[in-house]
């Protein structure tokens, strides 16, 4: 007879994968809600009702599934973020004046409280709280897609690329209709957008044209997926080669410069996860690669012939001296300075410059961002965040040369590792000009891509 006991032990694997399959699900049903709710950065978006009560239930669904070996995988960025999340704690703590005013960057708003003749209150770091607290809250979705993600299984985490393939695809077909329809028509999904760029579930053609240049090295990854015997399955290889290849009128169609050369980066990144399978004889990379890049050719010309390609047009046309991004790096400098090593508070860049915000540059249009999200860090979060930033990036660049030294990669989770650098790596050079990361989806791909890194020695099973 069996006691209960041995019942128990029998039964304990078995429940321990169901609740891992469902983490899978529910980070699976995660990634489209965000994409449905996350596409804008701003902080008065109704979207954000939904997304952030939502992320703090699957959050809590991860921590009740989560075992010590998926927290151990995750150690590192998680404690980043969380870090992170301490910086913004501390902006908020009140301090008296006497230490307040002391602060580097007070000096304008100390003089206003003697010449209104009230007494100086409490004030904290943050030079807008409100602010402050929006950034600290739209943390919770990229906490919960990271636990969610080290709570599914390893060997079944390449679905998680399936389902951002499918979901970025489908932004890119909406794009594609709002294209076809009348300027801020009805598939928009935001009122503050590019009402004639197909931006897709996007309020940023920027930020749906670097979501697309991510598909390339996304579909690369997907075709050197192993299938069940092994081998490589041909069909898998041409869905992706055709899809790379309709991708590029589409990232042209979004009218975003950095994404058109975003995606040539992404269409050299995707050629490099794509290896040659070793048993398939008749397959010719050179000729496969040379018809591909005809094809991509052709597509651009089609683009230039139907006046689709709005990238191209920008790029050509373009003044970069007179760009904004160029103009602001010099307000941004002084910013940096004026305010170091304490910071202004996450959030609070777009009314403190406006206090800052040099005579040239003022025009109808205001600036929210600093469309260099990485200045805008040292600028909000002073030494603190940059010492954060800079422990990221040297982890980041480590953790890429361990993955990418590998002579013999498994095709499933050293695959994935390498994917999870290349899209690491191409949302921080869209950061460069830009504010990707302060778009939910967006930040949400970042902390998968990271946790790909962070695993990539587990999880070396079948695929298809």
């Amino acid at each position: 007879m069996t006691s209960s006991s041995d019942f128990s032990r029998v039964g304990a694997p078995a429940k321990a994968s169901r609740s891992q399959t469902t983490a899978l699900v529910l980070l699976c049903v995660f990634l489209a809600l965000a994409m449905l709710t996350g596409g804008g950065s701003r902080p008065d978006l109704p979207s954000h009702v939904i997304l952030r009560p939502a992320s703090v239930l699957f959050g809590a669904a991860a921590c009740l599934i989560i075992d010590r070996e998926g927290l151990r995988e995750i150690k590192f960025p998680l404690g980043l973020l969380l870090g992170l999340a301490a910086i913004m704690l501390v902006q908020l703590l009140p301090l008296p004046p006497s230490v307040w005013t002391m602060l580097p960057g007070r000096s304008l708003y100390a003089e206003g409280a003697g010449i209104l003749g009230i007494e100086e209150p409490w004030r904290p770091i943050s030079l807008s709280p409100a602010r402050t607290w929006n950034s600290l809250v739209s943390l919770l979705p990229p906490l919960a897609a990271l636990l969610l993600f080290a709570a599914a299984p390893s060997a079944a985490r390449f679905r998680i690329l399936i389902v951002l393939i499918i979901l970025i695809a489908a932004s890119a077909i909406l794009g594609l209709a709002q294209r076809a329809g009348p300027p801020g028509g009805a598939l928009y999904l935001y009122s503050i957008t590019n009402e004639s760029s197909a931006v897709g579930f996007f309020a940023n053609r920027n930020h749906q044209a670097l979501m697309l240049a991510c598909l390339f090295p996304m579909l690369g990854a997907l075709a050197a997926m192993p299938g069940r015997d092994g081998g490589r399955p041909p069909v898998g290889l041409w869905v992706a080669l055709g899809g790379a290849v309709l991708l590029i009128p589409l990232v042209l169609a979004t009218g975003s410069r950095s994404g058109a050369v975003l995606s040539l980066l992404g269409l050299l990144f995707g050629a490099l996860l794509f290896r040659r399978p070793r048993h398939a004889r008749r397959f010719r990379p050179i000729v496969t690669w040379s018809i591909s890049g005809g094809i991509v050719v052709l597509m651009v010309a089609l683009s230039l012939a139907f006046a689709q390609a709005d990238s191209l047009y920008r790029l050509a046309g373009g003044d970069i001296d007179a760009d904004l991004r160029i103009q602001l790096l010099r307000p941004l400098s002084d910013m940096i300075v004026n305010t170091f090593p304490v910071g202004i508070g996450f959030g609070a860049f777009e009314p403190v410059f406006r206090g800052v915000e040099p005579t040239d540059l003022l025009q109808r249009a205001y600036v929210n961002n600093a469309h260099n999200d990485l200045m805008q860090v040292v600028v909000e979060g002073g030494l603190p965040a940059t010492l954060l930033l800079v422990a990221f990036l040297g982890w980041f660049c480590y953790r890429s040369l361990q993955i990418w030294r590998v002579k013999s990669p498994v095709a499933g989770s050293d695959g994935l590792a390498r994917l999870g650098t290349l899209l690491v790596l191409m949302i921080l050079l869209g950061s460069l000009v830009d504010y990707p990361l302060r778009t939910p989806f967006v930040m949400i791909l970042f902390a998968i891509s990271v946790g790909w890194m962070a695993s990539g020695k587990r999880g070396a099973g079948k695929t298809f």
